[in-house]
């Protein structure tokens, strides 16, 4: 059976599922469910995705969120790498923690968002842990409802104004959505088992996906395997702009644009985070890794010469891929 190609782009929503390892235990104690919730808040930090909405189980979890700047299998392998590393040294336990790939759906935001978070919520009382959803701990409904303050992290906005104008007003109306008899869960509705959307998203999502050569997994294990490291990417930027690879390495207005191709070339060649990465331009935030990364994007946009100037130091840097 053919395995659904991720569907990787700027500004996306995801659900995200992932089981352990024949379907055992991810998490055995709520010092487990503690550390993943550390790991989401570091990816929120690291990745700058946006989290919307999560649920713990014993064997597996519900992940809804977004990422502004693309990335999704990076993210993702972050977080499973530094919880399964963590879970293993606790218990002393060797060997994988979760089950192959994890799965991931594609969401049109504006119809899907809001019955996407109430399914995620409803999951403990699916599994028959609890009769009704706000008794569950390890989820994000008692924070969106107002039962708890909740992770700082957690992006609740978007999905309760959909509910009304006050808060107090949004939350109400919220878990009158969630908790109302007879739910239909979105997932049935799947096209080519990973887009949940209309008619027209569905046709963008295959638009995307037509213009990839790879599936995008394969891609990652290619620059996994054969890419550059840090030091790689600015000794290669530094020649090209006719600086010491030293130079880029501290903060200097006359060095903006060079290092901020630096920090672009990092995020699409390498598979460090946005952390590593500000630590190795200078010691800069992971935000403004992030924003440097987004003004070499917009310029190139509007400027084709300096596009092909970039395109052609990416070239130095990506190995050519193998024909089959």
């Amino acid at each position: 059976m053919a395995r659904p190609l991720r569907i990787d782009y700027e500004g996306a929503h995801y659900h995200i599922t992932s089981r352990g390892v024949g379907r055992q235990d991810i998490f055995f104690e709520d010092e487990d469910r503690e550390e993943f919730l550390y790991r989401l808040g570091e990816v929120s930090d690291r990745m700058g995705v946006v989290i919307h909405a999560f649920c713990l189980m014993g064997n597996h979890y519900h992940i809804e969120l977004e990422t502004p700047e693309g990335h999704l299998s990076r993210t993702m392998q972050w977080l499973h790498e530094t919880y399964a590393s963590s879970v293993n040294r606790r218990y002393n336990r060797v060997g994988h923690l979760f089950q192959g790939r994890f799965k991931s759906v594609v969401i049109e935001a504006e119809k899907h968002l809001a019955a996407l978070t109430r399914y995620i919520h409803q999951n403990p009382v699916r599994a028959g842990l609890v009769a009704h959803a706000w008794e569950y701990r390890w989820s994000s409904y008692r924070a969106y409802i107002g039962l708890e303050k909740g992770p700082e992290w957690l992006e609740k906005e978007a999905t309760l104004e959909r509910f009304g104008r006050r808060e107090e007003e949004q939350r109400q109306a919220y878990r009158e959505f969630v908790e109302e008899a007879g739910a239909e869960d979105p997932l049935r509705e799947l096209s080519y088992g990973s887009i949940l959307g209309s008619e027209e998203f569905v046709d963008r999502m295959r638009e995307k996906v037509s213009k990839r050569r790879v599936d995008a997994e394969v891609s990652q294990m290619v620059s996994a395997v054969s890419a550059v490291d840090l030091s790689g990417v600015s000794r290669i930027v530094a020649e090209a702009y006719g600086y010491g690879e030293a130079d880029l390495l501290v903060r200097d207005r006359k060095l903006h644009e060079a290092r901020d191709v630096g920090i672009y070339l990092s995020r699409e060649v390498t598979r460090e985070t946005n952390r590593e990465i500000g630590s190795h331009f200078g010691g800069i935030r992971p935000a403004a890794v992030s924003l440097a990364s987004k003004r070499i994007k917009e310029r190139m946009k509007r400027d084709v010469e300096f596009k092909g100037h970039v395109a052609e130091l990416m070239a130095k840097l990506r190995p050519k891929r193998a024909e089959y």
